[in-house]
Protein backbone atom coordinates (compact mmCIF):
# COMPACT_ATOMS: atom_id res chain seq x y z
CA UNK A 1 0.00 0.00 0.00
CA UNK A 2 0.93 3.68 -0.15
CA UNK A 3 1.84 4.14 3.46
CA UNK A 4 3.82 0.88 3.86
CA UNK A 5 7.44 1.40 4.64
CA UNK A 6 7.83 4.93 3.25
CA UNK A 7 9.01 7.68 5.67
CA UNK A 8 6.66 10.74 4.17
CA UNK A 9 4.11 11.15 1.75
CA UNK A 10 6.39 13.01 -0.65
CA UNK A 11 9.13 9.90 -0.52
CA UNK A 12 5.84 7.92 -1.50
CA UNK A 13 4.30 10.17 -4.47
CA UNK A 14 8.47 10.12 -5.68
CA UNK A 15 8.33 6.47 -5.35
CA UNK A 16 5.07 6.04 -7.46
CA UNK A 17 6.22 8.36 -10.16
CA UNK A 18 9.28 6.63 -10.78
CA UNK A 19 7.26 3.41 -11.29
CA UNK A 20 5.06 4.92 -13.37
CA UNK A 21 7.63 6.53 -15.57
CA UNK A 22 10.38 3.66 -15.57
CA UNK A 23 12.62 5.62 -13.63
CA UNK A 24 13.17 9.63 -12.96
CA UNK A 25 16.71 9.44 -14.39
CA UNK A 26 17.00 10.96 -17.48
CA UNK A 27 13.87 13.47 -17.38
CA UNK A 28 12.87 16.50 -16.63
CA UNK A 29 10.74 16.46 -13.04
CA UNK A 30 8.53 19.83 -12.49
CA UNK A 31 7.28 19.96 -8.82
CA UNK A 32 4.44 22.36 -8.83
CA UNK A 33 4.64 24.14 -5.00
CA UNK A 34 6.90 25.41 -3.10
CA UNK A 35 5.56 25.03 0.25
CA UNK A 36 6.65 22.10 2.32
CA UNK A 37 5.62 18.94 0.41
CA UNK A 38 6.98 20.73 -2.53
CA UNK A 39 9.98 21.11 -0.64
CA UNK A 40 10.13 17.91 0.18
CA UNK A 41 9.17 16.58 -3.32
CA UNK A 42 12.34 18.55 -4.38
CA UNK A 43 14.79 16.52 -1.88
CA UNK A 44 13.36 13.44 -2.80
CA UNK A 45 12.99 14.10 -6.56
CA UNK A 46 16.78 15.55 -6.04
CA UNK A 47 17.97 12.07 -4.88
CA UNK A 48 16.68 9.88 -7.83
CA UNK A 49 19.47 12.12 -10.23
CA UNK A 50 16.99 13.34 -13.06
CA UNK A 51 18.31 15.53 -15.52
CA UNK A 52 16.54 18.51 -14.75
CA UNK A 53 14.42 19.45 -11.77
CA UNK A 54 12.00 22.76 -11.74
CA UNK A 55 10.35 24.00 -9.08
CA UNK A 56 6.75 26.09 -9.96
CA UNK A 57 6.29 28.54 -6.98
CA UNK A 58 4.75 32.02 -5.99
CA UNK A 59 7.26 32.47 -3.39
CA UNK A 60 9.36 29.42 -2.53
CA UNK A 61 13.18 29.25 -4.21
CA UNK A 62 15.32 26.57 -3.44
CA UNK A 63 19.32 26.56 -4.06
CA UNK A 64 20.35 24.56 -6.80
CA UNK A 65 17.05 24.50 -7.99
CA UNK A 66 15.76 26.16 -11.17
CA UNK A 67 12.49 27.98 -10.18
CA UNK A 68 9.58 29.63 -11.85
CA UNK A 69 6.73 31.63 -11.56
CA UNK A 70 3.19 29.91 -11.70
CA UNK A 71 2.87 31.77 -15.39
CA UNK A 72 5.47 29.93 -16.96
CA UNK A 73 4.26 26.26 -16.43
CA UNK A 74 2.96 26.05 -19.55
CA UNK A 75 6.24 26.11 -20.81
CA UNK A 76 7.95 23.27 -18.58
CA UNK A 77 5.74 20.59 -19.54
Amino acid sequence: GLGRGVASTASAAVGLAARAAGGLGGRHVVVVGGGEIGRLLVKHVAGAHPARLSLVSRTARVPGVACYAPERLPALV
